[in-house]
Parts: C-alpha cells; sequence; structure tokens
C-alpha cells in the first residue's frame, strides 16, 4: 500500500506550525459556546493549531462574511497508508459535520451568528509542525447549502483515492488562500 506521506508531500510540501497553542482570549458569546462545547466533548487534541499558536475556533472574514471556523487536525505518519488516512478523515468528517448545529444559540444577547460555519480538516504530522490542507466544509447560512471546498494542488491524489465520493456532497476545488 503506498503511504499518504510519500503521496501527498511530494504534491504539496510542508507548511510549519507551532505546537504550543491555546483558544483564543475573549471569545464572544457564540465562540465561547463552541470553544465550552469542544472542551466538554475532550475534543481540544483534535483541533488544529494554527500558525499564531491559536487553536482553529474563531471568526475569519472572507469578502464580506463572518465565518465560524474550527480546524480538526488528522493525525499521521510517514507510515499511515491510504487506507489508514481515509478511514481517519471519515471519522473526523462525520463527528464534526454537523458541529455547529449542536451549539445551543439561545440567548446571546445581542452577538450575531456567522455567515458561515466552516470546519476546516487538514492532516498534521506527529512533530505537529508539518500539515497538509484537505480543505474546508463549510454551511452558508444565507443559502442554507453545505459544500466542501478543497485544495486543488491535491486534486490528483484525492481523485486517485475516491476521498470525497463516499460522501456524497457537493465538492470544488481551490487554491486561493481562502481554503487555509
Amino acid at each position: 500500500m503506498k503511504k499518504i506521506v510519500s503521496s501527498l508531500l511530494f504534491l504539496l510540501g510542508i507548511e510549519g506550525f507551532s505546537n504550543t497553542c491555546n483558544f483564543t482570549n475573549d471569545p464572544d458569546p457564540f465562540l465561547d459556546r463552541v470553544i465550552k462545547k469542544i472542551q466538554a466533548e475532550k475534543r481540544s487534541n483534535d483541533i488544529f493549531c494554527d500558525r499564531d499558536s491559536i487553536k482553529m475556533a474563531y471568526y475569519t472574514i472572507e469578502n464580506e462574511d463572518y465565518n465560524a471556523n474550527i480546524g480538526v487536525a488528522i493525525k499521521a505518519t510517514p507510515t499511515t497508508t491510504n487506507d489508514e488516512f481515509k478511514k481517519e478523515f471519515y471519522k473526523k468528517f462525520n463527528e464534526y459535520k454537523n458541529f455547529f448545529t449542536k451549539v445551543d444559540t439561545k440567548n446571546l444577547g445581542k452577538a450575531p451568528l456567522p455567515d458561515k460555519e466552516i470546519v476546516r480538516f487538514y492532516v498534521q504530522f506527529p512533530d505537529e509542525k508539518s500539515i497538509i490542507i484537505i480543505g474546508k466544509y463549510e454551511y452558508d447560512l444565507k443559502t442554507k447549502e453545505y459544500q466542501m471546498i478543497a485544495n486543488s494542488k491535491a486534486k490528483e491524489y484525492f481523485d486517485k483515492l475516491n476521498l470525497f465520493e463516499p460522501l456524497a456532497i457537493k465538492v470544488s476545488y481551490s487554491d486561493d488562500g481562502h481554503i487555509f
């Protein structure tokens, strides 16, 4: 079996990130509930640590959208096979695809809800500094549509694995910075 590292790293290279990580300070009421839900479900170790040493449970602004994001790290080693990677990706995808729907949105005061709820997926290696971006699964609260926007640099690899086919979701590819 081919290893994920040998195929995908060759395509994408590796990005470096820090391994000392905390959730953002002073979140608004909605984001505070997101973080508390992650912590209550003991999922903090699943949450990706970005290059600013912040666990990815925060807002981003894209165009004029104010988007809530969580980043999910899928752990891999140099010996992880494609089948092992797919199994772990499907497991994490199913655990997190509806994460935001389970967050209590009652009594938030004047805090607005986000325009989009985004779950980002990353492959993370044992040093916790090397990552590969898979993409983001987003729910647009305005259009009520879900879609996966995957890393176009890995399209050939993802197609070869039929990675997204079993998920029966709309998938598009991008290499724009917004998938990161």
